[in-house]
Parts: structure tokens; C-alpha cells; sequence
């Protein structure tokens, strides 16, 4: 669809703001935009061997879904398989021993199993018509503020 509308985007680059716009436009409402590239998600995010996008990149299961052009939630299958998800934090260049509070819960067989959060924050967003998720928190995040 952003290809379509004129717009340079190669499979696996992120969707920018311009981007989802025109998704919008085609899909106003709520939508997912399913199977994401493993490289974009976190280490805890299943994939299917063999699942691979356009250019060959291990696809995920993940998935965000979306109303018009705004993020409400991100989620996907997790992965339950301890060896797969240490195998990923290396893929990330990250330390599994640093992840144990996580992995360690993985150890004793899990069963399949999935995810997803639904902010509060921005199912507000929508019910009040804002345009930014920072106007219906009362101490918003963002690049240069974590803490209130």
C-alpha cells in the first residue's frame, strides 16, 4: 500500500508516521499489521521457521493493531522454548545470563502461550479524539523524560 501510493519503502524498514496515514486512509478503523521481521521485535517473540518476508528475513509472530494511523497495542506469540529464546538474546548481542528473571520461568516446560497490552493510556487517545498519547497521561514518557 506505501509503495503504491508513491512512496519508497523497502521491506523490513520500520512504518513511519507518513506511512501509517496512508494505511489509514485505506483502513480507518481498527486493523493488524501481522507477521513482522524477527529484527523488529523482541527476543521473547516466536517465529516460525521458514517464515521469511520478500527479502528472505526470518518473519515473526508478532502483530500490531492499529486504529487509523495510531499503535494501540502490540503483541504476538511468545516464545516457550528456553534454548530458543537464550539463541535470541545472542542473536541481539545480549547476555542470556543478564535475562534469567525471564528465562528461568521457561526451564521447566511452558506451553505455548501469547500476549498482548492494551494501554489505557491509548484506548483514551481514542475514545477523546486527542492527537498525542501524551495528553491523556498524566506523566508522559518520551525521548529525553522516563520518570516523572
Amino acid at each position: 500500500m506505501i509503495q503504491d501510493a508513491g512512496v519508497e519503502i523497502t521491506w523490513g524498514d520500520d512504518i513511519e508516521s507518513s506511512h501509517c496515514d496512508i494505511i489509514a486512509a485505506k483502513y480507518p478503523g481498527f486493523h493488524f499489521l501481522p507477521r513482522w521481521p524477527m529484527s523488529m521485535k523482541p527476543f521473547y517473540i516466536h517465529h516460525v521457521p521458514g517464515e521469511l518476508g520478500s527479502t528472505g528475513e526470518q518473519l515473526s509472530r508478532g502483530f500490531d493493531l492499529n486504529y487509523g494511523r495510531d499503535e494501540m497495542t502490540s503483541g504476538g506469540q511468545r516464545e516457550h522454548n528456553v534454548d530458543v529464546l537464550e539463541q535470541n538474546l545472542r542473536n541481539m548481542e545480549l547476555d542470556p545470563a543478564d535475562f534469567t528473571f525471564y528465562t528461568d520461568g521457561f526451564r521447566y516446560g511452558a506451553p505455548p502461550h501469547a500476549g498482548w497490552g492494551l494501554g489505557v493510556a491509548r484506548l483514551l487517545m481514542v475514545l477523546t479524539g486527542s492527537r498525542n498519547v501524551r495528553e491523556t497521561v498524566l506523566f508522559p514518557r518520551d525521548r529525553s523524560r522516563v520518570t516523572p
